[in-house]
């Protein structure tokens, strides 16, 4: 016993350690002192010389090669932790369990110092190959805690039950680990020992449960709100995880699983819960998912497994609380496995939309569920009639097309920048009627292309000494010359889809003239756009609705809204989509898509109470603004049924097939047959009912005053369908007198003079023009009257 004090005193000292290293049966006959572990006292002298010697590294692995480490093991077993916690007086003289219980200590202390874990006046050099058997004999968990140094609590819970995430330890592993270390003790007695030192021991219950990141991922789901040492790394080594095992799920059939198969399943969904726990309850932890959303949503396109659909389902929902997830989200372009699974998981449409809700509040995943156009170099040109044609070749050469050109084209516009920019120094014209237009400018310079964009405006009716106004907005954007197509492509878009207004009257023509580098393009702002992507020789063509193409989303919502039986599902619905309509980008457009298939009228109460759109939907109205019964509810239904089931069969083969909207108008074709609507308004019973308090009284006005023009303008026109929409602009007028003040800037009181010369063998045209000036007339006198009189 002196004599291993003074081994352990000597090795403070460098001089005398590196002595020891030459004389390897010191550390043999060390720990053969530890075989006589019924004297008590002995080894624990011992002990604390092996805690001494651990300061060397080469004392550290003759340690370990002589089975120092079975024997400091077994000694933590017989530790009472009861005696520590009974608060009664005690010495090692009277108490033989004080003896063990400090040789159970100064163990726990020499195994931190044969692995490295202290520090301070305690520190040793790292031992990776002795930590790699603690993780395995004590596991990770309790291997960790040796850096703590503190024995009491360690050697409470190798002597108890414990079952947490960190884990799992029992009977039986007490006994494992046991059995374990004396057949080790036993076999080194006669020169047998495990070359391994232990680092393949694998509990039996431990080899049943999926371990993440040292976590037992079963009791972490049983225990969620168990803190997590390290929550950002167990996110994502879940997410490791979850990568590594997603091939599984690719081609996988529910006929063909095996028990393997499924084990691994569930491991996946297991895998999902807790991913879903430790970023519920560890704030900041979803920021690790950004990367991985392309993983998580592709797991909603697992049909052959609704556990992991649900699992994935749950995890993005609990993401999309956080707005930096919300934008990496939109920027994967990956909402389409989420709209999919509308249908696929039944059940959860409420949470689904939850979802989707909460990702429209990015105008890029609005445009995403309403749009999607093809990259490609484009041609772009106008198709109605004889609006201009444009064919887009490449970036430094245009060529403007056009059918027959009238008389007078348009008017002469200067441009900002000067200089001759046609062929044949032609002047850019605007068409005759175009309110707006824009201008596209290149300036090559070197390896770069300047674009400068320009917007005109006009003043009204054009003729002869008619002044413009002309705004010219700079777009200065550089690029390669590789990529001068398609940035021109979608400068052309957003100008035109975003930035133009739209005129109330269709261009007539151009001139054609060929442009060159350096040059200008005039885009009209008109009434509809084409677009061919040449990816190959095959040309695609593509209107507007191209650039409104969607991947379903619309139609999915719009079948939840008129056919789910759930009315959480479709007061749901109705709230995201007045959420798309009210964005305020793409708001627009989604309400112009829904005016296809619904009355307008839906669309303002979604807005104001989804609740009351729901039963508005179900009931019965006839009034100005809306014709609606069981009849109409049942075709537009039908319809919009249809068109999903063709749309979701298709996607489900592709799920980037692209929904392409139908020609033709649902809501004209199912809603009331027979009835003139201009701007969301049924003109017969608005005539019948000119009090009526209209949502948009100023909309309606532009609309009606277009379609009586257009009406009168004619060659045969339809005389019925005239002296109603004329009844309906004069009882608008007469109703709400303030409206005339709005009639002069819009444009169209030249156009109604023109119209009572110009069609002398249709003697109601002139008539209808007649009564309309004649109102309008009439409000003026008011008006004035109005402002004349005392008070």
């Amino acid at each position: 016993m002196h004599v291993t004090r003074c081994y352990s005193v000597a090795a403070q000292f460098q001089g005398c350690r590196d002595k020891m290293v030459e004389m390897p049966q010191l550390v043999k006959d060390l720990c053969h002192i530890l075989y006589f572990k019924h004297l008590t006292r002995l080894c624990l002298v011992a002990t604390e010389c092996v805690s001494s010697l651990a300061v060397d590294s080469i004392l550290q692995m003759q340690l370990l090669q002589a089975g120092c480490l079975w024997h400091l093991l077994l000694f933590m077993f017989s530790y009472d932790f009861t005696l520590e916690e009974g608060g009664v007086q005690r010495s090692e003289d009277a108490n033989q369990q004080e003896v063990a219980n400090r040789l159970a200590k100064l163990a726990v202390r020499a195994c931190g110092r044969l692995g490295g874990y202290l520090t301070g006046d305690l520190e040793s050099p790292n031992n990776p190959v002795a930590q790699d058997a603690l993780n395995s004999l004590l596991t990770p968990y309790l291997a960790r805690q040796l850096s703590l140094d503190k024995p009491e609590e360690i050697l409470k819970i190798l002597n108890s039950n414990c079952e947490t995430p960190y884990l799992l330890w029992d009977n039986s592993t007490r006994a494992e680990l046991s059995e374990y270390l004396e057949q080790q003790r036993h076999d080194k007695l006669f020169g047998e020992t495990d070359p391994t030192y232990g680092t393949d021991f694998v509990y039996s219950i431990h080899s049943k449960e999926l371990i993440v990141g040292g976590i037992f991922v079963r009791i972490y789901n049983e225990q969620p709100a168990y803190p997590i040492e390290n929550a950002k790394g167990f996110t994502i080594d879940l997410l490791e995880f979850l990568a590594s095992q997603s091939e599984l799920l690719s081609g996988m059939s529910s006929v063909t699983l095996s028990t393997a198969d499924n084990k691994q399943l569930q491991n996946i969904v297991m895998c999902l819960e807790a991913l879903r726990n430790v970023i519920k309850n560890n704030a900041g932890v979803e920021m690790q998912c950004i990367g991985h959303f392309r993983l998580l949503f592709a797991l909603l396109s697992a049909e052959s497994c609704k556990d992991v659909q649900r699992g994935a389902l749950e995890v993005i929902a609990t993401v999309t609380r956080n707005h930096e997830c919300v934008n990496d989200i939109a920027a994967s372009d990956i909402l389409v496995h989420l709209v999919v699974v509308l249908y696929t998981l039944p059940d959860h449409q409420v949470t689904i939309l939850d979802i989707l809700y909460a990702l429209m509040s990015t105008t890029k995943i609005v445009k995403e569920a309403l749009a999607k156009v093809p990259f490609g170099p484009p041609q772009v040109y106008y198709t109605p009639g004889t609006l201009p044609r444009w064919a887009l070749h490449s970036a430094r050469d245009f060529t403007l097309k056009s059918a027959k050109c009238p008389a007078e084209a348009g008017i002469p516009i200067s441009t900002p920048w000067g200089g001759a920019l046609l062929e044949n120094s032609v002047t850019p014209m605007v068409p005759k009627g175009c309110r707006a237009a824009t201008f596209l400018h290149l300036d090559s310079e070197g390896p770069s292309t300047t674009i400068h964009s320009s917007c005109f405006q006009g003043g009204g009716s054009y003729g002869a000494g008619n002044t413009s106004e002309f705004i010219f907005t700079p777009l200065t954007i550089r690029v390669s010359p590789a990529l001068h197509v398609a940035v021109i492509f979608f400068v052309i878009v957003i100008i035109i889809v975003l930035f133009v207004p739209v005129p109330s009257t269709t261009c007539s023509g151009f001139p054609p003239h060929h442009i060159h580098n350096s040059q200008t393009l005039l885009i009209p702002a008109s009434l509809e756009m084409r677009v061919e992507s040449s990816l190959t020789s095959n040309t695609c063509p593509l209107s507007l609705d191209a650039v409104l193409s969607t991947l379903g989303a619309l139609i999915y919502l719009l079948d939840l809204f008129c056919n789910s039986s759930a009315p959480a599902v479709r007061e749901k619905t109705a709230e995201l989509l007045a959420r798309m309509g009210a964005d305020k980008l793409v708001g627009p457009k989604v309400r112009l898509a829904l005016g296809r298939f619904l009355p307008a009228a839906f669309a303002d109460a979604m807005r104001d109470s989804p609740q009351i759109c729901v039963h508005m939907f179900e009931g019965t109205h006839e009034n100005p603004e809306l014709i609606w019964d069981n009849d109409a509810r049942e075709r537009v239904s039908s319809a919009i049924t249809h068109l999903r089931e063709e749309h979701y069969t298709a996607q489900r083969q592709n799920p980037q097939m692209i929904w392409r909207p139908p020609d033709d108008n649902v809501l004209a074709k199912c809603g009331a047959p027979g009835e003139l609507v201009v701007g969301g308004v049924y003109l017969r019973l608005f005539v019948a009912n000119p009090g009526w308090v209209l949502r948009r009284p100023k909309e309606f006005l532009s609309e009606l005053l277009d379609t009586c023009l257009n009406l009168m303008s004619k060659d045969k026109p339809d005389v019925d369908l005239l002296e109603l929409a004329t009844s309906a602009l004069v009882s608008l007028l007469q109703a709400q007198p303030a409206l005339a003040d709005q009639v002069p800037s819009l444009g169209h009181i030249p156009r109604l003079c023109r119209q009572m010369v110009s069609c002398k063998q249709h003697s109601d045209v002139p008539k209808a023009a007649i009564l309309v000036l004649h109102q309008l007339a009439t409000s003026e006198v008011r008006d004035l009257q109005r402002s004349t009189s005392p008070f």
